[in-house]
C-alpha cells in the first residue's frame, strides 16, 4: 500500500472562520464556514482498490502490477450539482493529497473529512493536481507528482505488450477542481461516520486501444499527448470514484 500526505495551502488563504478558497479577485469559490455557529468536527476517510486480477480489454487480457493513483483535494457540498460557484459552503473538506493503492481492496486510511453539520449530495476534487487562482498553470501537490501511475501487461495469444502510463487529469481552468458535480450522497455525517473512496482503475483502461499500441511495440510508455494516455484521462472524471459512508 502507498500512501502519502502533502498539504495543498498554496493559493489558499486560511480564515479564522475556516478555510477559504480566494480567487485573486477576491471572489470566494469554496468556504467552509457556516452561518450557523455549528462546531466543526472530523470523521475518517479511506479508500479501497480492485483485486490485481487479469480482465479484458477487447481480445486482449490485461494485468495491472502498479496502480497509484492521487485523491486530494475533496471538497463535500450541500448542493446537487456542485461546482465552484454553486458549492458556496462545503459541508466538509479534506484539503491534503492522498496516493491511493488501488489495487489493495483492504481500507486504507487517508486523513480526516473536516466537517459541519449537515446532509451532502455532491462532491469536487482533484486527481492531485490543482490550479488555483494565484497560479499561471495547473501544478501537482503530493509525492506522486501526477494524479495516476499505472503498470502492467496486455496479452494477446502469444504476445505480451507491457506499459507504464503516467496520467495526468488537470482541472479545466484556473480556480476550478478537475470534477464537480459527483454523485455523493448522505444524510448528516457525524464523528461515527466514515467516508471510503472506492476506486477502480480497471475501467480506465478499456479504451486503451492495445491493438493500435502493438501495431509500433510491445513495449510502451504512456504519457500525456498519447492517444492512450487522453483515453485513461477521460475515464477517469467518467468514472471517478465512489462515495460510500458507513457508520459501525
Amino acid at each position: 500500500m502507498s500512501l502519502r500526505t502533502a498539504t495543498t495551502a498554496l493559493g489558499i488563504a486560511i480564515a479564522a472562520c475556516g478555510t477559504v478558497l480566494v480567487a485573486a479577485c477576491g471572489t470566494v469559490l469554496v468556504a467552509a464556514c457556516g452561518s450557523t455557529g455549528a462546531e466543526p468536527f472530523h470523521y475518517p476517510m479511506v479508500a479501497t482498490g480492485a483485486p490485481a486480477e487479469a480482465f479484458a480489454v477487447g481480445d486482449w487480457q490485461v494485468t495491472l502490477t502498479r496502480a497509484d493513483v492521487a485523491v486530494g483535494p475533496v471538497y463535500l457540498c450541500t448542493t446537487a450539482a456542485a461546482s465552484p460557484d454553486l458549492c458556496a459552503v462545503a459541508i466538509g473538506e479534506f484539503t491534503d493529497i492522498a496516493v491511493i493503492d488501488a489495487l489493495d481492496p483492504a481500507a486504507q486510511p487517508l486523513g480526516d473529512i473536516e466537517a459541519r453539520p449537515g446532509d451532502v449530495r455532491s462532491a469536487m476534487l482533484d486527481y492531485g493536481i490543482s490550479w488555483f487562482t494565484t497560479q499561471t498553470s495547473p501544478a501537482p501537490l503530493g509525492d506522486l507528482e501526477h494524479s495516476a501511475r499505472i503498470t502492467g501487461t496486455a496479452v494477446l495469444g502469444d504476445m505480451s505488450l507491457g506499459f507504464d502510463a503516467t496520467v495526468d487529469v488537470t482541472p479545466p481552468m484556473r480556480g476550478s477542481l478537475a470534477l464537480v458535480g459527483l454523485h455523493a450522497v448522505t444524510d448528516a455525517p457525524d464523528e461515527d461516520s466514515r467516508l471510503e473512496l472506492q476506486v477502480d482503475v480497471r475501467g480506465w483502461l478499456t479504451s486503451v486501444d492495445f491493438d493500435a499500441l502493438a501495431q509500433t511495440g510491445l513495449t510502451h510508455t504512456i504519457v500525456p499527448g498519447d492517444d492512450a494516455h487522453a483515453a485513461i484521462a477521460f475515464a477517469m472524471t467518467t468514472q471517478p470514484p465512489i462515495f460510500v459512508w458507513t457508520r459501525p
